[in-house]
């Protein structure tokens, strides 16, 4: 048995929406930043953190996205998800949750005039939820800065 996750071992589920993605990404942006005196190390200096990734999908999976934003009148008035992110094998598992995640568009289409290749569209989302993101049921960011956010 092979402790190595691939991409097929990957679900994604948005919100309500199970969505099988051609690729994917989640990206964490940490402002840490080390302090200096007298141009020496010196500690460190706290910083904004950011995460956000993409979904390409197919036209399959984009018109779920479709029938979702007529359901509420427009693109932009799609409700922030919260994105679970599952990979599993047999004798390992990866779960990373990002709370709060506004959806996008990019590329309405990336086609080939060749053909050979589905239509692409690509979802870009970033995390605007305090919980962040999960790795594991792990925090990133500690509750001593979230504590008091509303």
């Amino acid at each position: 048995m092979s402790t190595n996750l691939t991409g097929q071992d990957v679900d994604v589920k948005m919100g309500d929406l199970n969505i099988v993605f051609e690729s994917m990404s989640l990206s964490i942006e940490d402002g840490r930043v080390a302090s200096f005196s007298r141009g020496v190390p010196n500690g460190d200096l706290g910083g904004k953190y950011s995460a956000g990734g993409e979904i390409s999908v197919d036209t399959t999976n984009l018109l779920l996205f479709i029938e979702a934003a007529k359901n509420v009148g427009a693109f932009n008035r799609l409700p922030k998800f919260d994105g679970i992110f599952n990979a599993s094998t047999d004798d390992v598992e990866l779960n990373v949750e990002a709370f709060g995640c506004l959806v996008k568009m990019s590329d309405v289409l990336d086609a080939a005039a060749e053909g050979g290749e589905k239509l692409m569209h690509k979802l870009p989302y970033i995390v605007c939820g305090k919980d962040f993101v999960h790795i594991n049921g792990v925090p990133y960011i500690h509750s001593d800065l979230t504590k008091d956010l509303i």
